[in-house]
């Protein structure tokens, strides 16, 4: 069954690169869809099938350095996060936008070193 899907972000047509669908006879016609669209990239996109046509239920963006595996939902169609880069990804304006923050340099005892005596009087 090929899905006629529009990127739930821009509107766009996306090409399904893998479709999967439930079983014949579900009670729930559900798909799962790997799609790129032309303006937003990657993504993969879930949803019921229903008689006017495929409903999407939630998606995730791929991060653009590590694909969709690592990349968690914050808050559900608005905002995601990629656990390895901690690359941010938001909607914004009818666009992704990926935003880069460096993650907190890492603990170590110089961090505790404790204050010269001069100033502990």
């Amino acid at each position: 069954m090929d899905l006629d899907l529009h990127c739930p972000v821009c509107g766009s047509p996306v090409t399904p690169l893998q479709e999967n669908h439930a079983p014949e006879g579900a009670a729930v016609p559900w798909f799962r869809a790997l799609c790129l669209c032309g303006n937003c990239g990657q993504m993969k996109i879930d949803g019921i099938m229903r008689k006017t046509g495929p409903e999407i239920v939630h998606f995730h963006p791929a991060c653009t350095l590590h694909g969709l595996i690592p990349v968690v939902t914050l808050l559900p169609l608005q905002e995601w996060k990629c656990t390895k880069c901690h690359r941010d990804m938001r909607v914004t304006g009818g666009k992704i936008l990926h935003r880069t923050f460096d993650p907190p340099p890492p603990l170590s005892w110089d961090t505790f070193r404790p204050a010269p005596a001069e100033r502990l009087a």
